[in-house]
């Protein structure tokens, strides 16, 4: 019996390299949309894959001669997987390995087949909650250098579960932020959220920055070259502070955690944290929500679990802080969303919220942003609003949204139909660009 035979005849024994050679199979198949992109890809990657992880390896190593802040130091989740990359980074020796080793160690990235069936979800959820992102949606795809069976052709595309995930935040931010030029992510990862900011062809920022452990950077480095090969990558080495007219010549910023105080000089429009400060200690979480209050910086960008139970905490979250994050009376809550999409439901609770600094000199006259869950709850309210005037003001204020809901039009035909023609000659102006607006 030949080894092809033997795995076919003992499927039950080894469903993990069945599924790798599914995938390979998959891969290697000229009938695969994405095989092309595969190969070619990794023919690109094979010339400066040495060179590649050669300075990524210098550049930890540098970073590791420095002693680690004691507020900075990692919680015993952390602490867990940065000893398993101590055995495990130096037989990463070229990008290639690297790249595969981190789709495991950074990514919830389920086997392709899974992500398959998932994709109509996927995609359904994002054009409904993102409608004016609709053709971006279609456009966008992950990298080719994770595993090829955590990868799956949508419609030419090569996408996985975790660039879903990462796909929702960068859309949420977008959407919610006005084209932010300068982009700082604490706690980065391996740089997926990164690429895909840098890449879209909807807005892409000038300059965007990694903070996180030297180890999580060396794999970000990685990425990040073999993503974006023609971007210009500075890594933050020493203990001087960074001028915004050196940063302002190169593409990514790699900054390791305890070099974070060197980036004050910087104007930050949104600061990322996803899945991270969920993982820090208490320390940690203080430290940061100091440094966002120092810093020169706008929004909050946090997407975290929140809400697990305490029975969970050791289980899910060993060592690490209670509650994050936990802002200064200097931040209001902009945004707070308790249902972030199937792409970020992996069985804990999570909440997505955006905070924006306010001038503390100022009075706190902004609200929340004009979300549907904010939507639903004032339209109610406005039903029993017997000034038409504050009605047609809530119509103006939703009809000029990327996408007004339909409601907004019956709550316009209401005004129409219960105002004279005294009210409509006053108000001509506004009600000529509502019934522009509003055609459909």
């Amino acid at each position: 019996m030949d080894f092809s035979s033997h795995i076919r005849a003992n499927m039950k024994k080894y469903p993990r390299l069945l599924q790798k050679l599914k995938a390979i199979k998959r891969a290697a198949s000229p009938e695969q949309p994405f095989s092309d992109k595969l190969v070619e890809a990794n023919k690109r990657l094979k010339h400066h894959s040495q060179s590649i992880a050669a300075v990524a390896r210098e550049h930890l190593q540098i970073s590791r001669l420095r002693q680690y802040p004691s507020e900075l130091l990692p919680s015993s989740f952390w602490t867990i997987i940065l000893a398993r990359f101590a055995d495990e980074l130096p037989k990463l020796t070229t990008a290639e390995a690297a790249l595969v080793y981190l789709t495991d160690a950074f990514t919830i990235n389920m086997a392709a087949e899974t992500t398959h069936g998932c994709l109509p979800v996927y995609k359904y959820t994002l054009k409904g909650e993102f409608p004016h992102f609709d053709g971006l949606i279609d456009q966008v795809e992950c990298s080719p250098y994770l595993t090829p069976d955590r990868l799956v052709s949508s419609n030419g595309k090569l996408v996985s579960s975790a660039f879903f995930a990462h796909l929702r935040s960068l859309l949420c931010c977008l959407t919610w932020i006005d084209r932010p030029s300068t982009v700082c992510e604490i706690g980065g990862g391996y740089g997926g959220l990164a690429v895909l900011w840098m890449n879209n062809p909807h807005h892409a920022p000038d300059v965007y920055v990694l903070v996180d452990f030297p180890e999580s950077l060396f794999f970000a480095e990685i990425f990040v070259r073999a993503n974006d090969p023609e971007a210009k990558v500075l890594y933050v080495k020493g203990a001087d502070d960074l001028s915004p007219n050196v940063v302002e010549e190169y593409d990514y910023v790699l900054c390791p955690s305890d070099c974070a105080v060197h980036l004050h000089r910087m104007h930050f429009d949104v600061v990322v944290n996803m899945f991270s400060f969920q993982e820090m200690t208490e320390q940690a979480v203080d430290y940061w929500m100091n440094w966002l209050d120092d810093q020169n910086c706008q929004y909050l960008y946090s997407l975290n679990i929140f809400g697990l139970s305490l029975s969970q905490m050791r289980s899910v979250l060993p060592g690490c802080a209670l509650w994050s994050p936990r802002l200064s009376d200097r931040w209001i809550a902009r945004l707070q969303n308790v249902s972030a999409g199937p792409m970020h439901a992996h069985g804990q609770p999570v909440a997505e919220m955006i905070f924006e600094k306010i001038n503390p000199l100022s009075q706190k006259t902004k609200g929340p942003f004009k979300t549907r869950e904010a939507f639903v709850a004032e339209l109610y309210e406005i039903q029993r609003e017997p000034n038409q005037e504050r009605v047609l003001e809530f119509v103006r204020s939703w009809a000029f949204a990327d996408a007004p809901p339909r409601e907004i039009l019956a709550i316009f035909n209401g005004v129409l139909a219960r105002t004279d023609e005294n009210f409509k000659r006053e108000h001509a102006g506004i009600i000529t660009s509502l019934n522009d607006r509003l055609r459909y």
